[in-house]
């Protein structure tokens, strides 16, 4: 801070402002009490009658001391006070940044799984044992945006919730890259056709032998259990975002 502006600071806190009139009164009526025997007079028998203090001749200069540093005290709280941080007022605007940001992430975020996508696609799956790989885009882009640093959220709930679906999505898809594969004829729309080992399967054509068909039992618990925490997680990241953005 330069001696200007340290200078100024300290003229501010002890001369009183214009607006501060109490300060002007108490400071003018202790320099008047020191000036004017009158005036003293007149104060000195005003605080006999009303505060029953008995001030005898001689004080008057005490008193005007007295006055005076009571008319600064004031202004230098006053000054203070006015002039203090409004630390309420920038809690509050802190706080609408920092919604904003989160109501921004999340709007971005939700381009590429709309409202009920992800359980649908997951329910799917879990039903029919496959998916195509047209579906599974804009969850690719999502896992692929969210583990972006810019993608954080600052609330610290969404933010632990949207890592917990990110980790379990990963390893639902982890999974399905060792457990899917392509079947059947060739799509005209370029889509595969993925399907959970579907050679055991015998819904797929498949002749599964009885260790393998015991195989593919173990793996559609599997899938269960990943898709199931897949979808929890992804309740829980709604309603954290539904708690703290109310969207």
């Amino acid at each position: 801070m330069s001696i200007s502006k340290i200078f100024s600071k300290i003229i501010s806190t002890i001369f009183p402002e214009f607006t501060n009139k109490l300060t002007w009164a108490v400071v003018a009526a202790g320099l008047a009490l020191i000036s004017s025997s009158l005036v003293e007079q007149i104060i000195r028998a005003a605080i006999n009658e009303n505060l029953n203090w008995n001030l005898t001749d001689g004080n008057d200069a005490i008193i005007g001391v007295v006055l005076i540093s009571l008319g600064l005290l004031h202004n230098y709280g006053f000054v203070r006070e006015k002039n203090k941080p409004q630390h309420d007022q920038i809690a509050h605007e802190k706080l609408d940044r920092e919604l904003e940001h989160d109501k921004t992430i999340y709007s971005k975020l939700n381009e590429y799984i709309e409202e009920g996508y992800l359980i649908n696609y997951i329910e799917s799956i879990l039903t029919n044992h496959s998916y195509t790989t047209k579906e599974s885009e804009p969850l690719d882009y999502f896992y692929y945006e969210g583990n972006k640093f810019e993608y954080n959220f600052i609330n610290f709930q969404i933010n632990q919730a949207k890592d917990e679906l990110l980790e379990s999505f990963k390893n639902f898809e982890d999974f399905k890259s060792t457990c899917f594969f392509s079947h059947g004829l060739n799509r005209s729309d370029g889509q595969l056709y993925m399907c959970m080992h579907p050679y055991w399967n015998i819904d797929r054509g498949g002749y599964p032998t009885r260790e393998e068909d015991k195989k593919y039992d173990d793996c559609t618990k599997k899938l269960i259990q990943l898709g199931e925490l897949v979808q929890s997680n992804y309740k829980n990241y709604r309603s954290k975002v539904k708690s703290a953005l109310a969207i």
